[in-house]
């Protein structure tokens, strides 16, 4: 008669480990990632270049205390941190570190992004999206690379721009401008996103689109008159500014 075998654990490698965690695969064994999580901090490197992360990957040493996880078109690391006795974020240093090293490459088309620190676990899914987003803004931007520390305000209002449209009633006062100026070739869309892009700043603003600041004045005033808006009403503005914004 024969035995039946005896159900083994699966045993992780540090990458699978990696990717189930940063995907919020329920139980998945932290210790499989061979280094400590609490301070650390997630990177992803994003490309739409066949087969660049491979040369990424090879280009470059990492450090020890670190695990690592890609696709075609994602490069996932976590580096492991220590406690800040000393003051210094181990971890933000070496993120800076190894995509600053990438950059030295000299090879485009790609772009990173750093998560803020992980203090367990539990927050490696969110970790991996702040670090994903950052990459995204860094694309946007033109820049190699952007951390969630410094760009977390940015972080939330694109993530707000994203569902701002379904939060908008049906025909809005939005929809409604935007149809005038597509009717009537108006830019009275165009000229309240700029002045709300900056702060609300009328000489700034006509500056930046070239014409008098009365015009400016104008074309806000008849945006307003228009669609019924508020302009002092801070709720409308900052709808209005989730809405118009890039």
């Amino acid at each position: 008669m024969t035995t039946p075998a005896l159900d083994r654990p699966v045993v992780l490698s540090p990458g699978r480990a990696l990717r189930e965690l940063i995907s919020g695969t329920p139980d998945t064994d932290a210790d499989a990632l061979g280094i400590p999580v609490g301070d650390a901090r997630v990177v992803v490197v994003q490309t739409e270049t066949p087969h660049l992360l491979e040369r990424l990957q090879r280009a470059i040493p990492l450090p020890r205390r670190c695990a690592t996880t890609s696709t075609a078109d994602e490069w996932v690391l976590l580096l492991s941190g220590v406690p800040h006795r000393s003051g210094v974020d181990a971890a933000e240093r070496e993120a800076a570190r190894v995509l600053t090293e990438l950059r030295r490459c000299q090879v485009g088309g790609w772009h990173g992004g750093i998560s803020a620190p992980v203090r367990g676990a539990d927050d490696l899914p969110s970790a991996y999206r702040d670090a994903a987003d950052c990459a995204g803004l860094a694309a946007r931007d033109g820049q190699p690379f952007l951390a969630a520390d410094e760009v977390w305000a940015r972080l939330a209002c694109a993530r707000l721009r994203t569902v701002t449209r379904s939060a908008l009633p049906t025909r809005s006062p939005i929809d409604a401008l935007r149809q005038h100026d597509e009717r009537n070739g108006t830019p009275y869309g165009e000229t309240l996103g700029a002045w709300l892009g900056l702060g609300c700043d009328t000489n700034a603003t006509a500056n930046v689109l070239c014409v008098h600041p009365n015009t400016l004045r104008y074309r806000l005033h008849r945006a307003a008159s228009l669609i019924g808006l508020d302009l002092d009403d801070s709720n409308q503005r900052l709808v209005l500014q989730l809405a118009f914004g890039d």
